[in-house]
């Protein structure tokens, strides 16, 4: 018996009709990837997906603070949108009120050693007023360290960056 010569797989025009569905399905993908990347709300719809919010605290620090608030707690904080300095104040029950929360400009935690101690938040009265500024020490995208100095605002009762202050 003669071997059988291998049936015809497709017609030509079959072959371009596969090229021209496989080079759309590429090119569809390829702009569906381009919208998710540039557009903003579906960029953070999609890693809401993929990276759930979360939330660490990272250290805390507790003591008289505020005159209005003897029993007042400052809290670093790590979440999905960066690092933060939250200010609580006394208890009203089981729960303390939050007074103010600001973001430091830094993505990476840090630790600095000051007084002998070795921590990644601090109270001290670094501008010598009598009432302590909150130092965070963080680290930037190149790995350059900052110590970010806060001071709450007593009328306004917000977090303000306090620029330039030496550490005595």
């Amino acid at each position: 018996m003669a071997p059988e010569s291998p049936p015809k797989l497709r017609s030509r025009r079959m072959q371009i009709a596969l090229m021209v569905f496989w080079r759309g399905l590429f090119l569809g993908v390829f702009l569906i990837g381009l919208l998710c990347v540039f557009h903003p709300v579906i960029r953070d719809y999609l890693r809401g997906i993929f990276h759930p919010p979360f939330r660490t605290i990272l250290s805390s620090a507790t003591g008289p603070y505020l005159p209005e608030f003897p029993i007042s707690r400052v809290l670093k904080v790590r979440t999905h949108e960066g690092l933060f300095v939250e200010v609580y104040g006394q208890n009203e029950g089981e729960a303390r009120p939050l007074i103010d929360r600001i973001r430091l400009p830094d993505r990476r935690d840090a630790f600095f050693s000051f007084s002998g101690r070795t921590s990644n938040l601090f109270l001290h009265d670094v501008s010598g007023d009598g009432v302590p500024e909150i130092i965070a020490p963080s680290f930037d995208d190149d790995l350059i360290a900052h110590l970010n100095v806060f001071r709450l605002n007593q009328g306004s009762q917000k977090l303000e960056n306090v620029p330039g202050q030496p550490i005595r």
